[in-house]
């Protein structure tokens, strides 16, 4: 049986041992990488109370942010603890400062 020609492809660039991946340190299991979580968002974003205007819940559920720089966000450990993560995290060079629990 032939073997496929994977190259230039997105599973040539997923599976490539050249390709390195982002890394996570998870306080319970240690230093994993990405693909056993799931990015849940940003960790600072405020729920609008129960009083709130329509425009304010609009604000909240559709518009966010796009920084370039330090940023917190929401991690989520699917394949083994299935803790929430705090991750601050440079979106300029996915350089990770901290790494804690919400």
């Amino acid at each position: 049986m032939a073997v496929a020609d994977l190259s230039g492809s997105v599973l040539w660039f997923f599976f490539s041992r050249k390709n390195i991946l982002m890394r996570l340190t998870c306080p319970f299991c240690g230093p994993r990488g990405i693909e056993e979580f799931t990015y849940m968002g940003d960790a600072t974003l405020q729920r609008p109370g129960k009083d709130a205007e329509p425009a304010a819940w609009v604000d909240y559920v559709y518009l966010r942010q796009n920084p370039a720089g330090a940023h917190s966000e929401l991690w989520y450990h699917t394949a083994a603890c299935r803790h929430f993560l705090t991750v601050d995290r440079d979106t300029r060079t996915h350089a990770i400062t901290t790494t804690g629990t919400t």
